[in-house]
Protein backbone atom coordinates (compact mmCIF):
# COMPACT_ATOMS: atom_id res chain seq x y z
CA UNK A 1 0.00 0.00 0.00
CA UNK A 2 1.56 3.49 -1.34
CA UNK A 3 1.00 6.10 1.83
CA UNK A 4 1.83 8.77 -0.39
CA UNK A 5 -0.52 11.12 -2.37
CA UNK A 6 0.20 11.31 -6.34
CA UNK A 7 -0.70 15.15 -6.70
CA UNK A 8 -0.66 14.69 -10.24
CA UNK A 9 -3.03 11.70 -9.92
CA UNK A 10 -5.41 13.50 -8.04
CA UNK A 11 -5.39 16.68 -10.11
CA UNK A 12 -5.68 13.87 -13.24
CA UNK A 13 -9.10 12.20 -11.74
CA UNK A 14 -10.73 16.05 -10.28
CA UNK A 15 -10.25 16.83 -14.03
CA UNK A 16 -12.07 13.97 -15.43
CA UNK A 17 -14.84 14.34 -12.35
CA UNK A 18 -15.45 17.77 -13.17
CA UNK A 19 -15.34 17.35 -16.99
CA UNK A 20 -17.87 14.70 -16.76
CA UNK A 21 -20.29 17.15 -14.45
CA UNK A 22 -19.21 19.61 -17.07
CA UNK A 23 -20.61 17.53 -20.19
CA UNK A 24 -24.13 16.78 -17.68
CA UNK A 25 -24.63 20.05 -17.79
CA UNK A 26 -23.82 21.70 -20.74
CA UNK A 27 -24.21 25.48 -19.69
CA UNK A 28 -21.64 24.66 -17.42
CA UNK A 29 -23.15 25.78 -14.18
CA UNK A 30 -24.85 24.13 -10.80
CA UNK A 31 -27.15 25.87 -8.69
CA UNK A 32 -26.72 26.81 -5.64
CA UNK A 33 -30.03 25.16 -3.47
CA UNK A 34 -27.98 24.45 -0.01
CA UNK A 35 -25.79 27.66 0.85
CA UNK A 36 -24.80 26.71 4.13
CA UNK A 37 -23.05 23.50 5.40
CA UNK A 38 -20.75 22.44 9.01
CA UNK A 39 -17.02 22.96 8.90
CA UNK A 40 -15.20 20.78 11.28
CA UNK A 41 -12.10 21.85 12.41
CA UNK A 42 -8.90 20.69 11.41
CA UNK A 43 -7.57 19.40 14.34
CA UNK A 44 -10.70 17.17 14.74
CA UNK A 45 -11.00 16.42 11.45
CA UNK A 46 -8.33 13.44 11.68
CA UNK A 47 -8.92 12.39 15.37
CA UNK A 48 -11.46 9.94 14.79
CA UNK A 49 -10.80 9.12 18.80
CA UNK A 50 -12.79 11.84 19.83
CA UNK A 51 -16.23 13.48 18.81
CA UNK A 52 -15.49 16.88 16.85
CA UNK A 53 -15.35 20.29 19.36
CA UNK A 54 -14.16 22.65 16.95
CA UNK A 55 -18.07 22.90 14.22
CA UNK A 56 -18.79 25.91 12.82
CA UNK A 57 -20.85 26.99 9.68
CA UNK A 58 -19.55 27.61 6.42
CA UNK A 59 -21.40 29.68 3.36
CA UNK A 60 -21.31 28.16 -0.35
CA UNK A 61 -22.24 31.24 -2.09
CA UNK A 62 -19.41 32.96 -0.06
CA UNK A 63 -16.47 30.60 -0.81
CA UNK A 64 -17.79 30.55 -4.70
CA UNK A 65 -17.88 34.48 -4.87
CA UNK A 66 -14.50 35.31 -3.28
CA UNK A 67 -13.16 32.32 -5.03
CA UNK A 68 -14.54 33.66 -8.62
CA UNK A 69 -12.83 37.16 -7.35
CA UNK A 70 -9.60 36.37 -7.26
CA UNK A 71 -7.30 36.02 -9.98
CA UNK A 72 -5.19 32.43 -9.86
CA UNK A 73 -2.04 34.18 -8.67
CA UNK A 74 -3.95 35.66 -5.70
CA UNK A 75 -5.04 31.62 -4.97
CA UNK A 76 -3.05 30.53 -1.60
CA UNK A 77 -3.29 27.02 0.03
CA UNK A 78 -6.23 27.83 2.30
CA UNK A 79 -8.57 28.74 -1.05
CA UNK A 80 -8.17 24.63 -0.56
CA UNK A 81 -10.67 24.57 2.17
CA UNK A 82 -13.38 26.61 -0.04
CA UNK A 83 -12.39 24.40 -2.93
CA UNK A 84 -13.15 21.08 -0.98
CA UNK A 85 -16.64 22.72 -0.10
CA UNK A 86 -17.98 22.96 -3.09
CA UNK A 87 -16.28 19.54 -4.34
CA UNK A 88 -18.74 18.12 -1.49
CA UNK A 89 -21.46 20.72 -2.25
CA UNK A 90 -20.84 19.17 -6.41
CA UNK A 91 -20.98 15.11 -5.24
CA UNK A 92 -24.12 15.88 -3.03
CA UNK A 93 -25.96 17.77 -6.34
CA UNK A 94 -25.18 15.02 -8.61
CA UNK A 95 -26.10 12.42 -5.88
CA UNK A 96 -29.32 14.01 -5.21
CA UNK A 97 -29.91 14.79 -9.18
CA UNK A 98 -29.59 11.15 -10.05
CA UNK A 99 -32.24 9.90 -7.34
Amino acid sequence: MDNKIKIKKILLIINRLLADMERDNPDGEIPIEKDFYWVVGIEDMFNVLDAPTNLHVGQLFEDVENLNKLKLNQLNIYDLIKVSAILNYLYLYQIDKNK
